[in-house]
This record gives C-alpha cells, sequence and structure tokens, in this order.
C-alpha cells in the first residue's frame, strides 16, 4: 500500500502534461485556459497526495 500515493502522484502529473499538450495545441483561448486551469488543478491534487504521503511516513517513523 506504500506504492499507491506514489502511483497517484504520477498519474496525475501525467495527466496534467497530457493536458498541457492539448492547451498548445487547441486555437480556441478560452478552452486553452481552461485545459491550463484543469492542469494546474491535477498538479496541485498531485502536491497534497505526496504531501499527505510525506506526513504519514513521518508519523510512522
Amino acid at each position: 500500500m506504500s506504492g499507491l500515493p506514489h502511483s497517484r502522484v504520477g498519474e496525475y502529473r501525467a495527466q496534467a502534461s497530457k493536458l498541457r499538450l492539448l492547451a498548445y495545441q487547441t486555437e480556441y483561448p478560452e478552452g486553452r485556459r481552461r485545459l491550463l486551469m484543469l492542469a494546474d488543478s491535477f498538479d496541485k491534487l498531485a502536491d497534497r497526495v505526496e504531501a499527505r504521503g510525506t506526513a504519514l511516513a513521518i508519523a510512522a517513523d
């Protein structure tokens, strides 16, 4: 189970990367803006999951 948060962090960051790629390929500014905002949300989610995993690991020591 210890690998689960790291797996999710990687998945969230990969999704953010894919969304950014789509954003840069779209010609519509509003669509690009929304995709970039969504990508940022995935990065923030990854940060929270990563921080929680670190906090749990420290607490377990």
